[in-house]
């Protein structure tokens, strides 16, 4: 009998009041239990003491879900360390409001590394394969001063691209370094696993589940014997050393712990103004870029009044800098904090000076990336496009989305239900982005949801039997670990590779999405070897694309059969690039494709991966360019945004899609 099965694959080719309306609440977003417990106090004796504009308080799980969440409109303000200050600013273009005042009114401080006296061998200069306590990764003392140090120096080998978390993992012996696992810090999944050895908890950012997750918990990971290192700035030794120390720093003083410097020495932790890595900003409170200036005062008039009225420890009502009454530590503010300020300067970079460069270590200048993340590398990071790949020169920039059946069955386009689906990724073009769109836009899947809100995940695996859906169930897909499984049920990726958004999952991308339609047309499940046995099998007349209007066609027919044309995989670049420095790349790259770019002869071909082959013996497709591209088309500068690359009605097609759970 012959299976069902479906690919879907590609074919080359405002607050709005009234003037008398109240004024709108200022959103505040917190990352935690305690955090959204404090901003709920915060937000009550603000009402009772008639401040305005009035606190709502929200709950995400991650720093990245509020950035999130108020570039698209749903929060306002949170409270950020330096280097979350400067991804919200470049990524997010979010401005810095307020910044927070500590001992003398200092706006800074300095990031330290500090060992046990004992430790007598530990200096700044042989910290290989020691074991180290972090803040956390991505924060200002604990990560992001002593790695981009650490590289700059040359002591940590860079091991590439955003690989700051995979260099740091090869140059330490064990640490704990919260976050490590995130996908937003390890986006191409290296084994970090020793990066979390020495934690307490479960090497999260959420001090409830990771004891030794930020400042306090680095200190308390030294104090206790895990690590010899920790990473932190003077204000925590402050915290926690001496009458108000907490139980685990019981006992410990000024004279068990020392400073270590640059020049390889030790010195007293009194000695930090001559003995430290680099100095930090202040943390801050910042909002969305697109605030008007009005909203921007009316924060700061509300944060300037709070401050006046519940900045004292002695205040019985409500102290803003402690955190004690929610079992907590720095939570919304640090609680060495005195007061605050206006942040003066217009834009994140200014406010960090030239702190900023320090989190460059590592970063990549190009990659290769299709339409669907075209969308999020634009709108969630700033990258422009540079260059569009070809696949024919009489339809240059763009290829057919189409959907792929097996000759033999007979169902057509609005009879998908129940069947089972192959896509070449979550989020990609022609694999998600367009069918998903279509079934949104025409009816046949409901993407509004319920109490839970939008859910088109949801909608999908409900819609069809079963899927492969390349990285549904990954981290950076599936935040909130309730995507369906039954979207990963006919992958066929071993172990951490199971449903896997890169090509250690077969089925994963254009050709392994037609793999496994074949593979269940003829009966089976299994993983297509590195010779690709499953396409000798093919032949064109076995296969039919199902068009919009519900007829057939043979499958070299996308010109009139397709369920969109979308624009080709391109070249991004940083939206910080200069001319130039584009100007550079696209003569580099151009030259490479007038010298490599022949599909015959001998030698390296920039559009051929035939040759390549994994770590477990499969052949690599499309490595780098996609291998139907015959050439790359500069993209002129009116273009190189995301949204005007892609065209409106892609990004339609994708926002109707595209949606968050409340």
């Amino acid at each position: 009998m012959i299976r069902l099965c479906l690919a879907f694959l590609f074919l080359c080719g405002a607050w709005a009041h009234e003037a008398s309306s109240p004024e709108p609440p200022a959103r505040w977003c917190t990352i935690s239990a305690a955090e959204y417990a404090k901003c709920l106090s915060m937000s009550q004796v603000f009402a009772d003491n008639h401040l305005s504009p009035t606190v709502h308080c929200l709950e995400r799980p991650t720093v990245e879900e509020c950035l999130i969440t108020i570039r698209e409109g749903g929060a306002d303000l949170i409270t950020l360390d330096g280097g979350d200050v400067f991804r919200a600013g470049k990524v997010f273009g979010m401005k810095p409001i307020m910044k927070e005042l500590y001992s003398g009114g200092s706006t800074g401080y300095y990031g330290i590394a500090v060992t046990r006296a004992t430790y007598t061998n530990v200096s700044l200069t042989n910290l290989k394969g020691a074991r180290s306590c972090h803040t956390g990764v991505g924060r200002t003392a604990g990560w992001n001063i002593p790695v981009g140090y650490l590289l700059h120096s040359g002591q940590m080998k860079s091991e590439g691209c955003k690989e700051h978390v995979k260099s740091a993992a090869k140059f330490f012996n064990a640490s704990c370094a919260p976050g490590a696992r995130l996908a937003i810090n390890n986006p191409y999944n290296d084994d970090v696993d020793n990066l979390c050895n020495i934690c307490s908890g479960d090497c999260g950012r959420d001090a409830d589940t990771e004891p030794y997750n930020g400042y306090s918990g680095a200190l308390r990971c030294l104090v206790e014997g895990r690590g010899e290192v920790a990473f932190i700035k003077p204000a925590t030794l402050e915290a926690n050393l001496g009458e108000n120390a907490p139980d685990w720093a019981d006992g410990v003083t000024a004279d068990d712990l020392r400073l270590l410097c640059k020049d390889g020495s030790q010195a007293p932790i009194s000695d930090a103004a001559n003995c430290h890595i680099s100095s930090g900003v202040s943390h801050s409170v910042m909002t969305s870029g697109t605030a008007s200036g009005e909203d921007i005062e009316s924060y700061q008039r509300l944060l300037e009044s709070a401050t006046n009225l519940f900045s004292g420890d002695d205040n019985e009502e409500f102290t803003m800098f402690d955190s004690s009454a929610w079992d907590g530590r720095n939570l919304i503010f640090k609680d060495y904090t005195e007061s605050m300020a206006d942040v003066e300067v217009e834009n994140y970079a200014e406010y960090l000076g030239g702190y900023g460069e320090s989190f460059e270590a590592g970063l990549a200048d190009i990659v290769t990336l299709d339409g669907g993340d075209i969308y999020r590398a634009g709108k969630d990071h700033g990258l422009k496009v540079i260059l569009g790949e070809v696949y024919n020169y009489n339809q240059p920039g763009s290829y057919w989305s189409v959907a792929v059946v097996h000759a033999g069955t007979s169902f057509n386009i609005h009879q998908l239900e129940g069947k089972r689906s192959c896509h070449t990724g979550i989020m990609k073009t022609s694999g998600w982005v367009m069918p998903v769109g279509f079934l949104a836009t025409n009816g046949y899947i409901d993407t509004t949801g319920g109490n839970d809100g939008c859910d088109v995940t949801a909608a999908v695996g409900n819609f069809f039997n079963s899927s492969c859906v390349p990285g549904a169930k990954s981290r950076d897909y599936d935040v909130y670990g309730t995507n369906p499984p039954q979207l990963c049920t006919n992958c066929v990726g071993k172990d951490e590779d199971f449903c896997a958004r890169n090509s250690h999952e077969p089925y994963y991308d254009y050709s392994g999405a037609f793999s496994i339609c074949e593979t269940l047309n003829r009966g089976g499940k299994h993983k297509p070897n590195g010779k690709d046995e499953w396409n000798s099998f093919l032949r064109k007349k076995n296969f039919e694309l199902l068009c919009p209007d519900g007829t057939r066609k043979s499958s070299w027919k996308g010109r009139q059969c397709n369920l969109g044309q979308v624009p080709s995989h391109a070249v991004v670049t940083s939206g910080e690039k200069k001319d130039d420095e584009i100007a550079q790349i696209i003569t580099l790259l151009s030259a490479g494709v007038g010298q490599f770019g022949h599909p015959v002869g001998s030698g390296f071909k920039m559009f051929n991966s035939t040759g390549y082959i994994d770590n477990e013996g499969q052949t690599g497709k499309n490595l780098l360019f996609k291998d139907s591209t015959i050439n790359l088309k500069s993209i002129p500068s009116s273009k190189r945004n995301y949204d005007a690359y892609l065209g409106i009605s892609y990004v339609n097609a994708l926002e109707t899609i595209k949606c968050e759970r409340n």
